[in-house]
């Protein structure tokens, strides 16, 4: 852990000794390489010092992109600016980055089995809802027997009785094919 604290020590006491030799170059006179990596170990040392200014703070490198302002690309093609802040974060006092993904998994494996439960859940739900709309519709027909001494037809029946009058019909008039 001391050998940890101390290489943090020793790279932001390095970036902070680069920013400044970066800041002495008159603006006008940088080179774009030298634009873009003051601009990324600026950002690195807001986002380690917990003071950004574009982002929420978290130590990501989408964050250390949007906080400096250059293209993904150049953050990663600035390898010794991308190992620096790689030791940074994890170094960082109370980080634990590799708890953290271990946490991630268990998470994503707890949501997996979950969503499989509530699948299930629905599948047995939707049996129960037809069982009961098939109750539903037998007990409506039995009341409406009872009420009006009348019997009524089931589907299976009213389409016994539409086929045979189609037939009648197709019969009688020549035709076929057609629907009554």
């Amino acid at each position: 852990m001391k050998m940890n604290l101390e290489a943090r020590g020793e790279i932001i006491h390095r970036t902070e000794l680069r920013v400044t030799e970066l800041e002495a170059i008159p603006s006008e006179c940088r080179r774009n390489r030298e634009r873009n990596e003051l601009a990324l170990r600026t950002a690195l040392l807001r986002l380690i010092r917990s003071r950004p200014v574009k982002t929420d703070g978290a130590l990501t490198n989408e964050n250390l992109v949007i906080e400096s302002g250059v293209s993904r690309a150049t953050v990663y093609r600035n390898a010794e600016i991308m190992s620096d802040w790689k030791i940074l974060v994890e170094t960082m006092p109370g980080s634990s980055t590799p708890g953290l993904r271990e946490q991630i998994r268990d998470l994503k494996v707890t949501i997996s089995r979950l969503e499989a439960q509530m699948s299930e859940e629905r599948r047995r739900f939707q049996a129960v809802q037809d069982i009961l709309v098939q109750r539903l519709q037998a007990l409506t027909l039995a009341l409406v027997e009872a009420r009006d001494g009348s019997k009524v037809m089931s589907v299976g029946e009213l389409r016994r009785k539409r086929r045979v009058a189609q037939e009648e019909y197709e019969t009688k008039s020549g035709h076929s094919g057609g629907d009554i």
